[in-house]
């Protein structure tokens, strides 16, 4: 990893050192490689006041250019401050300079939406988003508790973490979509790290399972529909009929418990993923604890109103 200077000379980060990530914080710091003759800014070591005057630099909107946004302060807290001014992609990570002394005070962060709501207090004020569409905040460095950790080992729990982030979304799109219209697609997520690559494995046994029951469940729509024609030698008897009745319910019964299954697997490996943070498990864990108990109990009612006799 390399940061360039305007004048087209280059910094190096020491890389094959430790690199302290923050664990109250979206922060990560990296030791410089070797020692630079440079101007660099500073950390205030103050707490800012809400409507001192700020400015930051970043890419803003693209076009490898240095932009600066200026701005005020609307708000202050133990870990982050809001600003007025928008943050947009390629500010992301920029420092958020005090403009009286010249000294850093956070790091631009996130631009979040303002929420609609029925609250009339907030009619015309910048909480609405009529009037404001966006809140945008910053990290503060205050408070901030560092953590050693390799370079090889951080890289590994981003895309850990980014796998789960993707898979969930995937996982969430499965297990609501409406089976009884038949949605069988699924598009397996792009996961980076060997060990969450098994998770795919777990929605292909899924895909598997519900395209069985989708084929049973086919064949017995075309046996009624080929019998509304008329009597025939290629009329499907009882016997037949109770047959295909049973290979759907079969396979429905196994798409059930494989769901259950798998749904139980990934609770697991949220559970013991070490790269999350409590709250994160926590978060993941109960999404996924939720959304099996919801799952499970719409499914047994579902198998309970379709299997009570062959000829529904």
């Amino acid at each position: 990893m390399t940061a360039f200077f305007l004048d087209g000379k280059k910094m190096e980060f020491s890389l094959d050192a430790t690199i302290e990530v923050a664990e109250n914080r979206d922060l990560v710091r990296f030791e410089i490689k070797e020692e630079v003759n440079r101007h660099f800014l500073k950390v205030s070591n103050t707490t800012p006041n809400v409507g001192d005057k700020i400015e930051f630099y970043g890419n803003a909107g693209g076009g490898k250019v240095v932009t600066v946004t200026t701005g005020k302060i609307l708000a202050v807290g133990q870990e982050r401050i809001e600003i007025d001014s928008p943050i947009q992609g390629g500010n992301s990570g920029s420092p958020l300079v005090q403009t009286s002394d010249g000294c850093v005070i956070g790091v631009t962060t996130i631009s979040t939406f303002n929420h609609i709501s029925g609250d009339a207090s907030k009619v015309g004020t910048r909480y609405d988003p009529k009037v404001k569409l966006t809140r945008e905040f910053a990290v503060r460095f205050a408070g901030v508790t560092w953590k050693p950790i390799p370079y090889g080992s951080f890289l590994k729990s981003v895309n850990v973490y980014d796998d789960l982030c993707v898979f969930y979304q995937s996982m969430k799109k499965i297990c609501l979509a409406d089976r009884q219209i038949g949605v069988y697609e699924y598009q397996l997520p792009d996961l980076k790290f060997v060990g969450a690559r098994r998770l795919n494995d777990y929605m292909r046994k899924i895909a598997q399972s519900d395209e069985q029951e989708k084929k049973a469940w086919d064949r017995l729509v075309m046996m009624r529909e080929k019998n509304k024609l008329g009597a025939g030698p290629n009329r499907y008897g009882p016997r037949e009929f109770e047959i295909a009745w049973k290979t759907y319910k079969d396979k429905a019964t196994k798409a059930y418990r494989t769901r259950k299954e798998i749904l139980s697997k990934v609770l697991a490996y949220c559970k013991s993923i070490e790269v999350l943070s409590p709250d994160e498990k926590e978060d993941a864990v109960e999404a996924f604890g939720q959304q099996y108990r919801t799952y499970c109990e719409k499914y047994r009612m579902q198998l309970k109103g379709i299997f009570p006799t062959r000829d529904n």
